[in-house]
């Protein structure tokens, strides 16, 4: 089990992970901070603990996943790009849904991939995908970007 000193002690990255799914959204914005602050930037545990929220049955959770995103993983970390990728094509219209608003937090604008993945979004069954579809083609191309 990974473990990072917290000044104190040490903690475990998926102890603090657990609190992603806490009831309180005050909680799961601390742990998301907290994985952010101490967990090493675009740590795979750490990936994983934060995509695998983006399947769960809660819609606050997947939220606070999405968001969790912009803490652990810069703007070139391949595994949280693939791991969000993958679930692009989810049974769950929810998980794609959430998975479409995290990408564009992982991913440099004019990203090829993350913009034909995206793209291909714009024709999922559910509306719900397909309006934040639209939103995150709007992250991922510049003004004038001829794959827009």
């Amino acid at each position: 089990m990974d473990t990072v000193p917290d000044g104190n002690g040490c903690f475990t990255i998926d102890s603090v992970a657990d609190h992603l799914e806490h009831e309180d959204d005050v909680v799961r914005a601390a742990a998301a901070r907290a994985l952010g602050h101490a967990a090493p930037q675009a740590d795979n545990r750490t990936i994983d603990a934060v995509s695998s929220r983006l399947d769960h049955a809660d819609w606050s959770v997947r939220r606070t996943a999405v968001k969790t995103f912009s803490h652990v993983a810069d703007k070139s970390s391949q595994n949280a790009i693939l791991a969000i990728m993958r679930r692009l094509e989810h049974p769950d219209w929810r998980t794609r849904e959430a998975a479409v608003e995290a990408l564009p937090r992982v991913v440099e604008i004019g990203n090829c991939s993350a913009v034909n993945a995206v793209c291909t979004c714009l024709e999922d069954k559910n509306i719900l995908v397909r309006n934040k579809a639209v939103q995150a083609i709007g992250h991922l191309v510049t003004k004038g970007d001829p794959q827009a």
